[in-house]
C-alpha cells in the first residue's frame, strides 16, 4: 500500500495538488514503520521534506529531513544519505542557521564525489555560497556562486543558473559592491548568446523578474533583454 500511495502522491504533485501529495507521503511513511524498512521510510520522508521545502515550509521540511536522516541506518544507501544531507543543508541555509548548514555540507562532501550526480554537485556550490554570504564571507560567497552559475549553465539548468545569478546580485548589494553590477550586465549579455538562455527568458522571464523582486534584487537589465528578444524575433531553441 505504501508504494501505491507514493505513486498517487507523484501524480497529485504533477497536477499541482501539493497538499494531497504531502498527505499521501505522510501516510506511506507511517505504513513503513516496520523493522527492516527503515531505508524505504527514510526515502519517503526525504521526498516529503523536499516537497515541504518547495512549498515554502522550511521549518516543516527541516523537521522531516532530520527525521529521515535519523531513520536511515548508518552505512545504508549512501546516495540517499547524500540527498538528505544536501537538502537539509539547503533548508538550514534558508532558515539562516549558517553553522549547522555548513556542518551538513561538510558531512556530505565525501559523498558528492562518490554518489552525487552533476546537478547536485553544482547545486552544493550554490548552497555553500548562500551560507558564506550569511556568514559575512563575501569573497568566498562570490567564488562559490560563480562556480555554481557556470556549472549549472554547462549542465543546461538555465533557470537554476539565473536564480543563482540573482543571489550573486544580492551579495553585491549586501556587500556594497555596486560597481560589480557592471560584471552582471556583461554576464547577462554573454548568456544571451546561448539559445537555451533565450528560450528560458521567453518561457520564464516574467516569473524570474518576480522572483528577483521578492529577493530584493533590481534586475532592469533582464527586462531589457526580454524586450530585445521580442524585437529581434529570435526563435526559441528546442
Amino acid at each position: 500500500m505504501a508504494t501505491f500511495d507514493e505513486l498517487r502522491s507523484q501524480l497529485l504533485r504533477v497536477q499541482g495538488c501539493g497538499a494531497g501529495a504531502l498527505e499521501l507521503l505522510e501516510k506511506a511513511a507511517h505504513q513503513l514503520e516496520t523493522p527492516g524498512l527503515e531505508g524505504r521510510r527514510a526515502e519517503v520522508l526525504g521526498r516529503r521534506g523536499v516537497l515541504l521545502l518547495q512549498q515554502g515550509d522550511a521549518t516543516g521540511a527541516l523537521k522531516t529531513l532530520e527525521e529521515a536522516l535519523g531513520a536511515l541506518p548508518m552505512g545504508q544507501s549512501p546516495g540517499l544519505r547524500l540527498y538528505l544531507l544536501h537538502n537539509s543543508a539547503a533548508t538550514l541555509a534558508r532558515l539562516g542557521r549558517v553553522e549547522a548548514a555548513a556542518a551538513r555540507l561538510d558531512e556530505a562532501e565525501p559523498l558528492y564525489e562518490t554518489h552525487g550526480y552533476d546537478f547536485l554537485r553544482a547545486q552544493r556550490h550554490w548552497i555553500r555560497g548562500l551560507v558564506q554570504m550569511k556568514a559575512s564571507q563575501p569573497e568566498a560567497a562570490e567564488t562559490s556562486l560563480r562556480t555554481a552559475i557556470e556549472q549549472l549553465l554547462a549542465l543546461r539548468f538555465g533557470r537554476s543558473a539565473v536564480l543563482a545569478l540573482f543571489d550573486l546580485a544580492r551579495l553585491y548589494a549586501v556587500a556594497g559592491w555596486e560597481h560589480r553590477f557592471d560584471d552582471m550586465d556583461a554576464l547577462f549579455e554573454e548568456l544571451l548568446k546561448r539559445p537555451a538562455f533565450r528560450s528560458l527568458l521567453r518561457v520564464h522571464g516574467s516569473e524570474l523578474i518576480g522572483l528577483a523582486r521578492r529577493k530584493g534584487v533590481a534586475v532592469p537589465h533582464l527586462q531589457e533583454l526580454m524586450e530585445k528578444l521580442e524585437r529581434d524575433g529570435d526563435p526559441p531553441s528546442c
